[in-house]
């Protein structure tokens, strides 16, 4: 890792989002009916008809670290599975799987998957992990050591020129969307983090990859450091 290059730990979040029908899930039997609105009900419905593929996709995951990392026992440090989450919880990170029926589409269920509490950014960057999880992420997210002045940033951002660099915000300036044309990334600023969100799938490195790119846009933007990374590792 380059040493102008930063990545929080422990906060770090990658997310991502997919999409499923209902009607495909293992646990919907030939009896059951597809949702045609969403209610506590129907939600709970989704929520149990999920149980068994997510019970399957954490001992799928638990059988690929063991394989990729070899992982004992004794770095598992916690597993639960409840109805609509499931976590698993290793000595070098996080893993959070949940299920919840799509505010958008009554029909459809969405799965989140997360990854969080890194141990070591540099985690991300290996082989295994990339391996595992290659087509899980689509989002980033790294908070700032304290919060931050968004409105101070976005006179910043605004007063420089020549630096291809678009902003949209809002009237009330609770966050704001960065856009470096020449390097095709979009990251969205609050006053607690920044993060960057693909439009599909993406590796953890190439994820990465665009928050160092981010990163070193605005410090040569900014040589006063106007965004304060260093603090963040």
């Amino acid at each position: 890792m380059d040493s102008n290059q930063s990545l929080t730990s422990a906060n770090l979040l990658l997310s991502g989002l997919t999409q499923e029908p209902i009607k495909k899930l293992v646990g919907f039997k030939s009896f059951h009916t597809v949702p045609k609105d969403i209610t506590n009900a129907t939600r709970d419905f989704v929520k149990t008809c999920a149980m068994t593929q997510m019970e399957q996709e954490l001992e799928l995951l638990w059988t690929s670290l063991r394989q990729e990392f070899g992982y004992k026992r004794k770095d598992k440090r916690h597993v639960s599975l409840e109805k609509g989450s499931g976590i698993l919880v290793l000595t070098d990170f996080r893993f959070q799987l949940s299920a919840d029926q799509d505010p958008e589409d009554p029909s459809r269920l969405v799965w989140r998957r997360a990854v969080d509490e890194i141990s070591d950014p540099s985690l991300l960057l290996a082989a295994p992990f990339n391996r595992i999880f290659a087509q899980t992420f689509d989002c980033i997210e790294a908070p700032f050591p304290e919060p931050q002045e968004l409105e101070e940033i976005i006179d910043r951002l605004e007063g420089l020129s020549g630096k291809n660099i678009l902003l949209e915000y809002p009237m009330d300036c609770s966050r704001c969307l960065v856009t470096f044309a020449k390097l095709g990334i979009v990251i969205e600023i609050t006053s607690d983090a920044y993060k960057i969100k693909f439009h599909g799938p993406a590796s953890p490195l190439a994820l990465c990859e665009k928050i160092f790119a981010f990163q070193k846009a605005i410090l040569t933007a900014t040589p006063d450091n106007l965004l304060d990374f260093a603090k963040s590792t």
